[in-house]
């Protein structure tokens, strides 16, 4: 079997990356409102019951799958709490962990926000 190398430099895996994150996000919140719009026929159709039944057992699943991202970075940010309180750090580092934080702290706002979307 031949080896293919492929090398790409950062800013392309960067993109790759974003890509692949876009479309993810697309098909989630394509199955999201196929799930919302099947629910509401399933009321007035028995036969979309089963269907039903497989959108919200995704459905399910995404909601599980951010809070339990949502209880990640909480632990996270818990801990780079008490890494500023319990040790001695350098300037830069008490630095780079608070930027860490921010970041942080990002990621689980817009998580939260696409729960609220997912639940609403």
């Amino acid at each position: 079997m031949e080896e293919i190398n492929i090398t790409m430099t950062l800013t392309e895996r960067d993109f790759y990356i974003n890509q692949i994150e876009q479309q993810i996000q697309e098909k989630e919140q394509l199955l999201i409102n196929k799930y919302k719009q099947i629910n509401n026929l399933a009321e007035k159709n028995e036969f979309l019951t089963l269907i039903k039944n497989d959108y919200t057992n995704y459905y399910n699943y995404i909601v599980k799958e951010k809070k339990e991202q949502i209880l990640a970075m909480e632990n996270i940010n818990t801990y780079l709490n008490s890494l500023f309180l319990n040790t001695k750090l350098t300037a830069d580092k008490i630095n780079d962990a608070k930027l860490e934080q921010q970041r942080i702290l990002r990621e689980m706002d817009i998580i939260k926000t696409k729960l609220n979307n997912i639940i609403t």
